[in-house]
């Protein structure tokens, strides 16, 4: 588990796969990270949020949360807009060599990128090369 703050942008990363098909997961799974985000690491958010939520069965989960107003309706703190991402991850690095074994390989901007997919051991690469949830394959080059 991991959490950070960016600029406007909170960032809260969890290994536990969750399943997130129903309304019902999604809204356990959101207010489990709001009380982890609050007890754990004592910061109490109130408003509108735009929460963004990117799924890797491999890896895990990624959520950006954005306030989108100071908005409190009556009887609760926090709403938000969600926004469920499934696509796979990717291991980027400038360092071919480290996903040299894996196909297919992709491009974009000097670093070479592996989708999680593709790997069979993503602890192999998780501590030499960065993930990026954001990256889609249609904008990567082979």
């Amino acid at each position: 588990m991991k959490f950070e703050v960016l600029d406007d942008k909170y960032l809260f990363f969890t290994n536990k796969n969750y399943s997130l098909e129903e309304e019902g997961d999604i809204s356990t799974f959101l207010k489990d990270m709001f009380l982890i985000i609050n007890e754990i690491y004592s910061l109490e958010l109130f408003g509108y949020f735009k929460v963004d939520i990117f799924i890797d069965e491999k890896i895990g989960v990624f959520v950006e949360i954005s306030k989108l107003d100071d908005y409190i309706s009556y009887g609760k703190k926090i709403d938000t807009k969600v926004i469920i991402n499934r696509n796979n991850f990717y291991f980027k690095t400038n360092d071919l060599s480290l996903i040299y074994q894996y196909e297919p390989i992709y491009r974009k901007d000097n670093y070479y990128y592996v989708s999680t997919k593709d790997v069979d051991n993503v602890l192999d690469l998780l501590d030499f090369c960065e993930i990026d949830y954001r990256v889609n394959e249609f904008d990567l080059k082979l």
